[in-house]
Parts: C-alpha cells; sequence; structure tokens
C-alpha cells in the first residue's frame, strides 16, 4: 500500500508541475504543431495519478472488507490495462490530427 501511495504522491507533484509549467507558458519544445512536451506531460502524469489513486482505493476497500488479496492482483491488472490505454489515447491525440477536426 506504502508503495502505491508513494506513487500517486510523486505524480500528483509531478501533474501539478506540469500545470503550473504549461500555464506559465514553459513549451520545452513542440511534439506536434498544437502540443508541446508540457501538454503531453500533463495527460501522462494525470493518466498515471489516477491510476494509483485508484489502485490506493482498491487497496484500502479491500482491506476494510477483509476481501482477498488477489482480488487486488486481478484489479491491479486492469487499471494497468486501462492506464496503458489512456496514455496510447493521449499520445495519439497529442501526435495525430484528425481529420474530422480540420
Amino acid at each position: 500500500m506504502k508503495k502505491y501511495l508513494k506513487g500517486l504522491i510523486i505524480f500528483i507533484i509531478l501533474f501539478i508541475a506540469s500545470v503550473i509549467a504549461d500555464g506559465l507558458g514553459l513549451d520545452f519544445f513542440p511534439i506536434s504543431s498544437t502540443h508541446s512536451l508540457s501538454g503531453f506531460l500533463i495527460i501522462v502524469f494525470g493518466v498515471m495519478a489516477l491510476y494509483y489513486g485508484i489502485l490506493s482505493l482498491t487497496i484500502f476497500s479491500v482491506d476494510r472488507r477483509q476481501g482477498m488479496p488477489g482480488e487486488v492482483t486481478m484489479l491491479e491488472s486492469l487499471y494497468r490495462v486501462l492506464a496503458f490505454f489512456g496514455l496510447l489515447a493521449g499520445f495519439v491525440y497529442v501526435q495525430v490530427q484528425l481529420a474530422i477536426y480540420h
């Protein structure tokens, strides 16, 4: 549980730092014509903070109702897959300009 809370805190701090950097206009370098690295890092750190937050809440919930440890392992795998697809969707959003938005 402690390693997941550490991950949550680290990614929340990185998320907030990225939002502040993007808000101040510190665009490190452009990734595409409309997005910079700081904008992409907001997506990455947000998805990872959400992953660790949901996982921490799941562990707390399973411990509270005295559930099986295997339940947490199964849900952790599911959350990891969902986080991967969230990161993939963020990458596609930043990199690709879809024809329907022109």
